[in-house]
């Protein structure tokens, strides 16, 4: 599984995740597409009545929640320790395509709600995990 911080690091985020969802599990670009003329709609009538919109929201999930729930909490703190500089890339490169994948939903669709979990979204949060004096594996 190493290979997957690789592959993430030299193909990006977006073509796992395309793999995983289209080749490996099977679903069509039609299943997951988000309806937008809806989740517009919703948005411009909230405002209109002075809700706030919390319909069709965007979230930015940490890239080390991504990473441990594909590899493992043990084996993700593992590969930590063992290959700091290839995690810590592959995390950088999900980083920068959430924030992009973000930004593009809230400007298609005006008032979108989104929650970006900022200071559980950087990697520094993974770096003490690192030292051997605070991780050690047998």
């Amino acid at each position: 599984m190493p290979r997957l911080y690789d592959t993430i690091v030299d193909k990006g985020w977006a073509y796992v995740t395309n793999d995983i969802l289209y080749n490996r599990i099977g679903y069509t670009p039609e299943q997951l597409a988000p309806n937008m003329e809806e989740m517009t709609y919703a948005a411009n009538k909230a405002k209109e009545i002075g809700l706030v919109n919390t319909q069709g929201g965007g979230m930015v999930i940490p890239p080390y929640e991504t990473l441990t729930a594909a590899r493992s909490i043990s084996k993700f703190m593992r590969d930590l320790h063992r290959m700091p500089d290839k995690v810590l890339a592959a995390m950088d490169v999900m980083e920068k395509e959430y924030e992009e994948n973000l930004r593009q939903a809230m400007k298609a669709v005006p008032g979108l709600t989104h929650f970006h979990g900022n200071s559980r979204l950087k990697r520094s949060l993974a770096i003490p995990c690192v030292s051997r004096e605070t991780f050690r594996l047998q």
